[in-house]
């Protein structure tokens, strides 16, 4: 089960999924979400939008554990990173808490750590800090479109850290032109 309101977010993360094999219903509230378990529908996993309209996601985190007590996992993702969510993560015995976008082989190693942490019966949370994948993805040459500072900064640290050399674009003009003169293995555009 995805919860997102933000279409383009909610349709990239459904498609991800979907393309790994899984069988997805994305809706973009808590009503939508409480109705599809109140409907019968059993899912062995929650991704919820830590900050969807109306209630928020850790409130309808608690609420589906209350309708279905068997939800094994539940998995939150934040916009704005927020300082509160670590805490009710634990309180709300969520298993990981990402910042968004977190990148298909990020949010895919989380799920899959997170699933052996749940058979395992360990309650440790997962962070994207704590996302580490080996799959032979190591050592990519990047190129990353991005026009924020800080946003550059962040991607650059997480991607060097597992251990990929990054090259900067400032807008889209140099991305091209960088495209087109050298050899990537991956373009990350904003």
């Amino acid at each position: 089960l995805v919860v997102d309101d933000n279409v383009s977010s909610r349709l990239l993360l459904s498609g991800l999924l979907k393309h790994s094999g899984m069988h997805v219903t994305s809706v973009e509230n808590a009503d939508d979400a409480l109705t599809a378990v109140s409907g019968g529908s059993v899912f062995d996993m929650a991704i919820i939008d830590a900050e969807i309209p109306g209630a928020s996601g850790f409130d309808l985190a608690r609420e589906l554990r209350n309708q279905q007590s068997s939800l094994p996992l539940v998995m939150m993702l934040t916009a704005a990173g927020l300082q509160y969510g670590t805490r009710a993560c634990r309180t709300l015995n969520i298993a990981s808490y990402l910042v968004k976008p977190a990148f298909g082989p990020d949010l895919l190693a989380a799920m899959a750590r997170a699933l052996v942490a749940t058979e395992k019966a360990t309650q440790d949370l997962l962070t994207l800090s704590s996302v580490q994948w080996h799959d032979g993805n190591s050592g990519l040459r990047i190129l990353l479109a991005e026009d924020n500072l800080v946003n550059q900064k962040v991607a650059r640290s997480l991607l060097e850290k597992a251990g990929h050399d990054v090259v900067i674009a400032e807008n889209g003009r140099t991305a091209v032109s960088l495209a087109t003169s050298s050899t990537f293995d991956l373009i990350l555009m904003d």
